[in-house]
Order: structure tokens, then C-alpha cells, then sequence
């Protein structure tokens, strides 16, 4: 007997390695204000959310290399040309966490963190977007294949890009200080909500 297996509708989750191509101190210095995302957030505490939706206009060649690893994903995919529009900057302080959403408008999504200080950085959590259709069938055990979660390690100079409907959250870091940098994209032919060149 042959037994063929095919992993059908497979939802890539793609991760970049980047440590030693950017200073971590340079992108981390900023101004920070509270988030309405971070759970556990307390004025003063530390955690917070930096600049608005311009991030990495200001920065453009770290917006080089992420659009770089954007470019890798969408081939990988043979996806329409996307370019990285709004970004911001969150640091998340020891004890917080990031509520669960997702990233309504925007195709693939990107996480990245360029400086995390202390020890026990809380992964990044993505949901299956398969629960609401499989409410009636139950497991054994856990494995690859009916998983209701994939954890990707939040450590310092890894990018993480996953498609932008994915439920996603984080547990409460026990870090000092984390930082990410959060990005959206759109397609660059057939639609431009903003000037895609100066975000």
C-alpha cells in the first residue's frame, strides 16, 4: 500500500535572523507613550507603544532590509509585489503582554524585535485560523498537523512575517525591556491607501 500525504492550504509563517545587519540602540531610541494593546500597561511602567504609523519612514534603511525579507516572503509565496506601509514601535515592559488581534486591511504583517534586555522573552503566539471549522473534532494528542497555536521566539534581531488575518498575542514577558517593531503591507500596483514611497 502507498500513502500519499499532502499538507493542503498551508499558512506560511516566515522568520529572519537579522542580528549584526542593524545598531539595536539607534532604533530604540525613542519616545515612548502608553498602547492600548499591552495588557498590564500602568503610565510610567515602561510599556508603551513609541512612534505612530511613520516608524520606518524615518529609518529608511531598516526599512530596506525588512522590505527585503517582505520581497523574499511574497516570492517564496509567488505573491504580488508588497511594500511595508504604516509601522510603530512598541516596548514592552517585565509582567506585559499583547492582547489578541490581527491586522484587518493589510496582507502579510511583520514583527520584529531589535532589542530585548533580561532573560524570558514570551514568544509570539499565532492562531489558527482553522478553530471556528473543526469545533466538532477532537485529538489525541497534539501535534504539527492540529495544532491551535504556533509559538515563534520573540528573541532579540528576529523578524517574523505571517499572513496579517492571523489572530496573534504574546504572554506576559519577563524581560526587563523588549522591543518591537510592528509593520503592515499592502499591494504596490493595484492599491496605494497612502503614498506607499513616503511611509
Amino acid at each position: 500500500m502507498t500513502v500519499h500525504k499532502i499538507l493542503a492550504f498551508p499558512s506560511l509563517i516566515m522568520g529572519f535572523d537579522l542580528k549584526g545587519a542593524y545598531d539595536p540602540d539607534e532604533l530604540t531610541d525613542v519616545a515612548v507613550v502608553p498602547h492600548a494593546l499591552m495588557g498590564n500597561a500602568q503610565p510610567g511602567d515602561g510599556s508603551s507603544s513609541g512612534e505612530g504609523s511613520n516608524y520606518l519612514h524615518t529609518r529608511p534603511e531598516t526599512k530596506r532590509m525588512l522590505q527585503n525579507c517582505v520581497d523574499e516572503y511574497t516570492n517564496t509565496m509567488s505573491q504580488e509585489t508588497l511594500a511595508i506601509a504604516n509601522s510603530w514601535i512598541n516596548r514592552a515592559s517585565q509582567g506585559t503582554y499583547t492582547n489578541v488581534h490581527r491586522h484587518e486591511g493589510s496582507v502579510i504583517s511583520g514583527a520584529f524585535y531589535p532589542k530585548v534586555e533580561g532573560e524570558g522573552s514570551s514568544p509570539l503566539i499565532l492562531h489558527t485560523p482553522l478553530a471556528a471549522h473543526t469545533f466538532n473534532t477532537f485529538y489525541t494528542h497534539d501535534n504539527d498537523l492540529n495544532a491551535s497555536y504556533c509559538q515563534v521566539p520573540a528573541n532579540q534581531g528576529m523578524l517574523w512575517l505571517f499572513p496579517s488575518w492571523l489572530n496573534h498575542h504574546t504572554e506576559p514577558t519577563q524581560t526587563h525591556s523588549r522591543w518591537v517593531v510592528s509593520f503592515n503591507t499592502y499591494p504596490r500596483e493595484r492599491y496605494t491607501p497612502t503614498n506607499l514611497d513616503t511611509l
